[in-house]
C-alpha cells in the first residue's frame, strides 16, 4: 500500500489508512490472537449506466413556447406523425417568463367582512370632470362603511382638499355612531399618502390599508361604488337633458338614493336602516331633473304678481326640510319646501321652454314637507350627503311604506320603443317636424340645381315622384333627425328610352381592409368625408321628367312638370352618374385610378 502512495498511521490497536492527499479512507482494528490488521475486501457489483436524452424543451421551444401538457397531447393522441414522446415539465422556461407572465388571479373568496360600524371605511377620490360644477369642483370622494354600506359624498376643487375632508367627515360619522374608524382602506394615490395624512392616522391609531400599485381590484368595494353612482347620475342627467354642469347634483342625488335602495352585502335591510336602525320612506321621492313649479313667500311678491316660479328639481336636502332646486330666473340653487314637481315634463335649455311626454302616475302625493317655513334657503350644492335627516325628512310607519302599482301604461313605456314614421304625404303633412324635413329637402335640390320648372312633352314619359320618411336615431336610443327624401319612382323607366347603363362600381371591403393595414404600418393619416345627397351631384346625359313634388306644386304652373338636369334618387342611373362625376373630378384634380380597383384613386406628391 505505501507503493502505491498510501500512507499507514498506527495508534494503540488501530491502524489507519490516508490517502496522497492526506484524507483518511479507512480505519483496520487489530485482532489480538495473531496482532495483526485483517484488510477485507468485498468484490463490487458491476452497474451499467444509461445516458438518455430529453427533447420535450426542445420541442416546447419548436413549438413556439407551447404549453407542455399540451404537447403531450399531441403524442397520447396520435394527433401528428414524428412526434416523440415528450414529459411535462413544471420548471420555469425564461422565454415564457418573458413573453406570457401575467398577473396572479385574485382570491374568489368570500372576502373579510366589518362585524360593526366603523370597523373599516373604504374611499376613493373619482375626477377629474372635463365640466366643474356650479361651484367650480371636479372631483368628488366617496366614504363607505363596510358594515352598512352607508356612502358619504364630497366634493372637490383639488386632491389636496382630501385630508382635510377626511378629518370632517371623522368627526361627523364618530359622533353620530358613538363609535371610531378602526381601519381605512384607500388606493396609494398621494392624497392619501402625505406625511400629515400618515401622522393624523398614526395618532388616532386608525390602520391604514392601502392597495399595491396599479392594483385597483383590492379597493374594489370603492371602485364599485364609484362606477355606481358615475352611472346612476349620468342616467338621471341624460333622461332630463340637463347640462353637465349639474353633474355634482347627480351624484349627491344618486348617493342619497343609493343608502336608500337594496344591497347584496346588507340582508333585508337598506344601508340607512343598518346605519340609523330606522326605515326610509319613499314617499318624498320625485324624478331627478323634472320641471317643478316653486311657490313664492307672499313678502317677496306684489298682489298680482305670479305665486309661482319654474324650476328644476335637483334632489333632496338634508340638513332641512325641503327640496333642492334650481331657479331659473334667478340661476341659484335654493331649498324650497312648497314645489310642484312635474314629473313628465323636461326643460329645453335651447329654446327654454317645457318639453312634456306623458307618464302614469298612480298616486299623486301633496310634494310638499311638514315643516312650516316659507323662506327659501341659499344653500352650497355640494355639502356632504349625512344622514342627518333621517329623523327630519323620512318616517318609518308601516303606511309610509310604497306600494308597487304598474299600470299597462307603465308597462308599455317600459318596453323597447317603435318610432312610427308616415307612409304617405299626407300623413307627414299634419306633423310639423316632417314639414320641416320636406322643406329642407326641397331647399338642397333646389340649391343644387337639380331641376328646372318645363311645359310637359308629348313625347316623354312623364316619372313620378314619392316622400319617403327616416327617422334617424342616436347611439343612446333618442331622436336625433326626421330625414324626408324625395325619390323618383324609377320602376316605371324603360331601359333604352330613360336609360342605357346603370352599373357603378362599389369599394371591395378588402381594398379597404388593405388601404387602413398599409396607412397603420406607414404611420398615415386616415380622413374620412361624406358627401351629403351624393346621388343629387350626378349630371344625367338623358332628358328625363318628373312630376312636381306632392306639397311643393308651384301655384299657377300645376300644369307643367321638372326636368332633370341632375340625378334623382331612385333613378336607374344615379349611382352611375354620380360614379362618372367623383370620376371626372378626381381625374381633373391628378388622383390616377387604379386598374384592378375602379374605386381606389391615388395621387402622388413630391
Amino acid at each position: 500500500m505505501m507503493e502505491n502512495g498510501y500512507s499507514l498511521h498506527f495508534e494503540k490497536d488501530t491502524c489507519k489508512i490516508y490517502d496522497s492527499r492526506r484524507l483518511e479512507i479507512g480505519e483496520v482494528k487489530m485482532e489480538k490472537r495473531n496482532r495483526s490488521f485483517p484488510i477485507s475486501f468485498k468484490p463490487g457489483t458491476n452497474i451499467a449506466m444509461k445516458a438518455e436524452v430529453d427533447d420535450s424543451w426542445l420541442w416546447h421551444r419548436r413549438f413556439g413556447h407551447f404549453n407542455t401538457h399540451a404537447l403531450k397531447l399531441l403524442y397520447q393522441k396520435n394527433m401528428m406523425r414524428d412526434l416523440p414522446y415528450l414529459k411535462e415539465n413544471n420548471e420555469s422556461c425564461e422565454g415564457c417568463l418573458l413573453g406570457k407572465q401575467h398577473r396572479l388571479p385574485f382570491s374568489t373568496d368570500k372576502a373579510w367582512r366589518a362585524k360593526d360600524l366603523l370597523e373599516l371605511i373604504h374611499t376613493d377620490v373619482c375626477g377629474p370632470m372635463r365640466t366643474p360644477s356650479h361651484h367650480n369642483n371636479r372631483y368628488f370622494i366617496l366614504f363607505i362603511d363596510d358594515f352598512s354600506r352607508m356612502t358619504w359624498v364630497y366634493f372637490l376643487k383639488a386632491k389636496s382638499e382630501v385630508f382635510g375632508i377626511f378629518k370632517k367627515f371623522k368627526a361627523l360619522v364618530e359622533k353620530q355612531s358613538g363609535k371610531q374608524i378602526k381601519v381605512l382602506r384607500s388606493d396609494r394615490g398621494k392624497e392619501y399618502t402625505s406625511h400629515e395624512f400618515d401622522k393624523f392616522c398614526e395618532d388616532e391609531g386608525i390602520e391604514r390599508q392601502l392597495t399595491v400599485a396599479y392594483t385597483p381590484q383590492q379597493n374594489g368595494v370603492s371602485e364599485r361604488k364609484n362606477r355606481t353612482v358615475m352611472e346612476m347620475a349620468r342616467s338621471m342627467l341624460k333622461e332630463k337633458g340637463l347640462p353637465n354642469t349639474f353633474w355634482a347634483e347627480a351624484v349627491y342625488t344618486a348617493v342619497y338614493l343609493l343608502n336608500r335602495c337594496p344591497t347584496k352585502a346588507v340582508q333585508d335591510k337598506t344601508p340607512i336602516e343598518a346605519w340609523s336602525g330606522k326605515k326610509p320612506s319613499a314617499k318624498h321621492l320625485r324624478v331627478f331633473g323634472s320641471v317643478c313649479y316653486i311657490h313664492v313667500p307672499d313678502q317677496k311678491r306684489h298682489k298680482l304678481e305670479d305665486k309661482t316660479v319654474r324650476g328644476i328639481f335637483l334632489g333632496y336636502s338634508t340638513q332641512s326640510k325641503g327640496y333642492r332646486v334650481y331657479n331659473l330666473q334667478t340661476k341659484k340653487l335654493t331649498i324650497s319646501r312648497d314645489i310642484e314637481v312635474d314629473e313628465s315634463a323636461t326643460w329645453n335649455w335651447e329654446e327654454e321652454q317645457i318639453e312634456r311626454k306623458t307618464i302614469y302616475m298612480p298616486n299623486n302625493q301633496p310634494t310638499t314637507s311638514q315643516e312650516d317655513n316659507d323662506q327659501d334657503t341659499i344653500i352650497t350644492p355640494e355639502s356632504p350627503a349625512t344622514p342627518t335627516s333621517i329623523q327630519d325628512q323620512e318616517e318609518s310607519s308601516p303606511e309610509s311604506t310604497p306600494r308597487r302599482i304598474r299600470s299597462l301604461t307603465d308597462i308599455y313605456e317600459s318596453c323597447n320603443l317603435a318610432i312610427l314614421e308616415p307612409g304617405t304625404f299626407e300623413e307627414a303633412a299634419k306633423q310639423e317636424e316632417w314639414v320641416k324635413a320636406m322643406k329642407e329637402e326641397i331647399k338642397t335640390i333646389e340649391k343644387n340645381n337639380t331641376w328646372e320648372l318645363a311645359d310637359c312633352p308629348k313625347d316623354k314619359d312623364i316619372i313620378g315622384v314619392k316622400w319617403v320618411f327616416k327617422t334617424k336615431l342616436n347611439p343612446d336610443g333618442t331622436i336625433h333627425k326626421h330625414k324626408a327624401r324625395l325619390v323618383a319612382k324609377g320602376y316605371s323607366q324603360q331601359p333604352g328610352v330613360d336609360y342605357n347603363e346603370t352599373f357603378a362600381p362599389v369599394a371591395r371591403l378588402d381594398t379597404i381592409r388593405t388601404l387602413i393595414a398599409l396607412a397603420a404600418q406607414k404611420g398615415w393619416s386616415i380622413y374620412q368625408l361624406d358627401v351629403k345627397s351624393a346621388f343629387l351631384n350626378g349630371v344625367l346625359e338623358e332628358e328625363i321628367y318628373i312630376e312636381q313634388p306632392p306639397g311643393f306644386v308651384v301655384k299657377g304652373q300645376e300644369a307643367k312638370v321638372l326636368r332633370l338636369k341632375k340625378a334623382l334618387y331612385g333613378l336607374k342611373q344615379a349611382p352611375r352618374a354620380w360614379y362618372s362625376r367623383i370620376d371626372q373630378y378626381f381625374t381633373n384634380h391628378g388622383f390616377r385610378r387604379s386598374k384592378s380597383e375602379p374605386t381606389l384613386y391615388i395621387k402622388t406628391q413630391g
